[in-house]
């Protein structure tokens, strides 16, 4: 029983992380198709802290 509820856990989070990771590339497609510039990797670095910061309520 145990066993049957880890792999529908698993199932689950799979699915969560092959349709983010599906989203992610679209949206990169879709910049590079726009002819919009990448970001760079320190503005990468401040979006990721600021997404964080804000999850977490911390200003």
């Amino acid at each position: 029983m145990t066993t049957l509820l880890l792999v529908a856990a698993l199932m689950i989070s799979a699915y969560g992380w092959i349709k983010n990771v599906i989203a992610l590339h679209a949206i990169i497609y879709y910049l590079e198709n726009r002819h919009h510039d990448l970001p760079s990797d320190e503005e990468i670095e401040q979006c990721c802290e600021h997404v964080v910061r804000m999850l977490l309520h911390l200003r």
